[in-house]
């Protein structure tokens, strides 16, 4: 939290004081048109492996939609059946849908699955973390994300799926949860997600979002000096 208060201190103080900070972050898409910037913090999953040689076990995090899956084309296929939805989200059954009866059409970033197989092999518990509100068939014990993300992944000691639902004004979901289950290293692909590590303490990894996203926002990569895994984005 207080790593996170100085360097919005920083940036607020740049604006008061008529100077605009130097360009350190991007955007998905201008990350695709250019060659990979050197300002940023760039890591690999070996060099993300090296820092954690010798250390014992730990938990880490992953955000879920468009962080480790590709979650558009679900939710178009879902949109695409009720077109008198302007806003998909109160589209009936929503929730029950992306979060079990339709999660199998949900494709896992196969950039993601090294990465996962580095902290099964290490013996780190897997914690997913997800702004999506939970649903019926989630509490009934139906085939749901939680499966199927521990069967694409390989993951055999899967924990629950934390749904962590929409912020709610300027208190990050996501926060509280990473706090009380110890995780060490959160992985997302949204600002709120690396927010919700700087305030917890704890290290925000950036998942560049994939191309076909439908979502723009939240999408600042680098924005906090955060490490930016590369080639995270399919």
């Amino acid at each position: 939290m207080f790593r996170f208060a100085i360097l919005m201190l920083f940036v607020v103080s740049m604006v008061i004081c008529g100077k605009s900070p130097q360009k350190n972050h991007y955007s998905s898409r201008e990350l695709f048109s250019q060659h990979l910037p050197d300002n940023l913090n760039w890591v690999t999953i070996e060099g993300l492996k090296s820092q954690l040689e010798g250390k014992p076990p730990m938990a880490v995090g992953f955000d879920v939609d468009d962080a480790v899956v590709l979650t558009s084309a679900l939710t178009n296929g879902i949109a695409f059946d009720y077109p008198e939805y302007k806003d998909e989200t109160k589209i009936p059954g929503r929730y029950n849908k992306i979060n079990c009866s339709m999660v199998k059409t949900l494709l896992p970033k196969e950039s993601i699955k090294p990465l996962m197989a580095m902290h099964i092999d290490r013996g780190d518990d897997i914690y997913f973390i997800t702004a999506r509100i939970s649903s019926e068939c989630v509490e009934r014990g139906d085939y749901s994300l939680k499966e199927y993300l521990g069967d694409v992944f390989g993951i055999k000691n899967m924990h629950p799926v934390i749904y962590a639902g929409p912020n709610k004004g300027i208190i990050n979901s996501k926060t509280a949860p990473i706090k009380e289950k110890n995780i060490q290293w959160f992985y997302g692909d949204d600002d709120h997600d690396i927010e919700a590590a700087l305030e917890a303490g704890v290290k925000g990894i950036r998942l560049i979002r994939p191309r076909i996203s439908k979502k723009k926002s939240g999408n600042r990569i680098g924005f906090y000096k955060e490490p930016v895994l590369v080639d995270s984005d399919f």
